[in-house]
């Protein structure tokens, strides 16, 4: 009995050590690495956009959560980076620190719709379904639109009882970061 209780307070003994000596080291390490990353990144002195042909840099950096002056901040960046994806406006948006405190916004633009045609449609008016997408000349293309679009078609197709119906799009790359859509 002794014994056992002997054995018990030393791995107790074990413990407590352990958690008095390696648990202040953790956080000690843990410290001294945030410090780290804040000085190596400081203070956002400047803040370049690049990949942009039809956005203005100032439109960009209206989006941004955080400017020049302020400390630089991974939630804000996440914050940023939410926020330029929502406008629909961009395929890739990369948002990192360079040297010397300067911030790059690297973007890539979504293609702007030059034309929408449909091909194939026998059993449905064009104006029908022209009425019922949301892809038109002169918006802005995204993948996610055109399923929807896609989605739309079959679903007036089915309330005119064609429910067979098959729909392909088809994106056409045009230059100056245009498409059309059949």
């Amino acid at each position: 009995m002794m014994g056992q209780f002997w054995y018990q307070s030393l791995g107790r003994m074990r413990l407590f050590l352990w958690l008095a000596l390696v648990v202040p080291m953790v956080g000690i390490v843990d410290v001294a690495g945030g410090i780290s990353v804040a000085q190596a990144q400081g203070v956002v002195n400047d803040i370049r956009v690049t990949g942009n042909r039809r956005v203005e840099p100032e439109t960009v950096r209206s989006y941004l959560q955080f400017s020049v002056g302020d400390a630089y901040d991974e939630g804000a960046v996440d914050r940023s980076l939410r926020a330029l994806f929502a406008t629909g406006l961009f395929s890739d948006v990369q948002i990192y620190p360079e040297g010397g405190g300067v911030v790059i916004v690297a973007l890539v633009e979504n293609p702007i719709i030059s034309q929408v045609v449909f091909e194939g449609n026998s059993e449905v008016e064009n104006d029908a379904l022209v009425s019922e997408v949301r892809s038109k000349p002169r918006s802005i293309y995204t993948r996610a639109r055109v399923q929807s679009d896609v989605q739309r078609i079959l679903d007036v197709y089915r309330r005119q009882g064609l429910f067979a119906a098959n729909v392909q799009p088809q994106v056409i790359e045009l230059d100056q970061n245009r498409v059309n859509l059949v």
